[in-house]
Order: structure tokens, then C-alpha cells, then sequence
């Protein structure tokens, strides 16, 4: 609950106006805006996917969960819709049988989100690239996440042993080669996350 009021505060101070001096009329719109977004944030709830309470997360889940929680809201402010959640936290039982044993997912770093088949969250997210970086987000490869097993986004709070900004999973064969190259600008790659 101690999340979720922080990030509270932050959408408080991100939309509402400093300016002391603004309107009442002003005020009343930015709170408007504010439900608005408030509305179509991705929740605590979304993310835990109803198999374990707040209270039930490990100390390093909980950690992970919060960071993923603002990090990811970031993203669904910019695109400015809402977006489905496909997959959060997991539990070991919780792993799909094509899913990792080392997922981040299991240590509360990692989300799916819904994509449709033409790949309209994709070509977002690719359009803003360099925004993954800024808000310390890493992208599985979409061959990979746009096939015959679904379409979602993986992100994840954690560059992976790569280090690559958009990468491949698994050592299987690229599922969808004619999604996409899997090129793109190497000054996106690195460790470091954001704070």
C-alpha cells in the first residue's frame, strides 16, 4: 500500500500545477487529467495479477515490483492508453511451460503486455526507443513474443547477460524472422539502469 501511495504523489505532482497562482479553473481540469490517468495507470493489482498479496512478496520482489511499477507507468503516461497486462509477477508455478526458470518475472522485475497481431504497441515502442532507455526498460526481442504462441511486449527492469536493449531470449529459432531485423542504434545497449 506504501507503493502505491508514492506513486500517487508522483502522478499528484506530475500532473497537478507548483504554480500556486493557477485558477481554480486550471485545478479542476488538472485534477480531471488526473483521474483520467489515475484511471488507466497500471496497477499494483494488474502487475501481481491476483496470485500473491503486497504483503506476500519476497524483500527483493518487492523492491523489483516498485521500481517496475513506476518504470512502467512512465511508459503507459507516454502512450497515453491504456494498455492490458498480460503477465506480472510469478510465482515458480505460475511459468508458462515455454517460460524461463530465471525469468525476471519470478523476482518481480518483468511484465507482458497485450499487443494485437499488427503490432501496434511494438510500433509504438519502437518509434520510442530511446525513451526504453531513459525509463531503464529492456525489450525481448518481438520475433519472439509476436507468434503463433500470442502477441505481448516482455519488459523487464534488468538488462539481460547481453546487455542488448531488444533481446533474444532463447537460443531456438527466430519464430517470426519477418517481424522485424532486430537492428537498431548500439549507443541503446548498456548495464546501466535508470534510477
Amino acid at each position: 500500500m506504501e507503493i502505491l501511495k508514492e506513486v500517487l504523489e508522483w502522478i499528484v505532482a506530475l500532473f497537478l500545477k507548483s504554480d500556486e497562482k493557477a485558477d481554480e479553473k486550471d485545478q479542476k481540469v488538472s485534477q480531471e487529467n488526473l483521474q483520467v490517468e489515475v484511471k488507466y495507470m497500471i496497477s499494483m493489482k494488474e502487475i501481481l495479477m491476483g496470485r500473491m498479496t503486497e504483503a506476500e512478496l519476497t524483500q527483493e520482489q518487492a523492491a523489483n515490483v516498485k521500481i517496475l511499477f513506476e518504470r512502467i507507468n512512465k511508459l503507459r503516461t507516454a502512450y497515453g492508453k491504456p494498455i492490458k497486462v498480460n503477465d506480472g509477477v510469478r510465482r515458480p508455478q505460475d511459468t508458462p511451460k515455454f517460460g524461463s526458470a530465471t525469468s525476471w518475472h519470478l523476482r518481480g522485475g518483468a511484465i507482458d503486455l497485450d499487443d494485437d497481431d499488427a503490432g501496434t504497441l511494438w510500433k509504438w515502442i519502437w518509434a520510442n526507443r530511446f525513451k526504453l532507455k531513459e525509463w531503464g526498460l529492456w525489450c525481448e526481442h518481438p520475433c519472439w513474443t509476436h507468434s503463433k504462441n500470442g502477441t505481448w511486449i516482455h519488459l523487464q527492469i534488468m538488462p539481460p547477460k547481453s546487455g542488448k536493449r531488444f533481446f533474444v531470449p532463447s537460443s531456438q529459432p527466430n519464430p517470426n524472422p519477418s517481424f522485424w531485423d532486430g537492428k537498431y542504434e548500439a549507443e541503446l545497449d548498456g548495464f546501466e539502469s535508470a534510477a
